[in-house]
């Protein structure tokens, strides 16, 4: 996915990424009840390829956000935010979960979660871009 940000820009990047995890969390809610293998193997394929949204992302997109000024400080600030997101995820989908509908509950709060991450990066980046011309 580096490859991506490097020759197509950072949106693109963000683009893919998000759209690969919501395709994961498309064929996980289809999955649900089913077993069926189509699903479960697309959605695994589609999350390793989204997986970058919590490792790689915050530090490719960090300096065309922030500049070079506290690059190191900020980008930890942000991956550490990243942690603490991941660390409440289980306990979160567990509650999710509990109401009705089960793990499709999580699947489509995961997907609704997921799209609003695109939107406010994708503003973000706009934003960056112009403030930079």
């Amino acid at each position: 996915s580096g490859n991506i940000a490097d020759k197509l820009g950072n949106k693109i990047y963000v683009s893919y990424l998000h759209v690969a995890y919501l395709i994961s969390a498309v064929f996980a809610f289809l999955s649900v009840g089913t077993l069926n293998w189509v699903y479960i193997i697309g959605s695994l394929l589609a999350l390793v390829i989204g997986i970058p949204l919590y490792t790689a992302m915050i530090p490719t997109i960090s300096f065309e956000l922030f500049g070079a000024k506290d690059y190191d400080k900020i980008s930890g600030f942000l991956q550490a935010g990243i942690n603490i997101g991941l660390m409440l995820m289980a306990p979160v989908c567990g509650i999710l979960a509990g109401f009705k509908g089960g793990f499709k509950v999580v699947y489509a709060a995961g997907f609704g979660v997921c799209l609003v991450s695109l939107v406010i990066i994708l503003l973000c980046l706009k934003s960056t871009s112009k403030a930079v011309k």
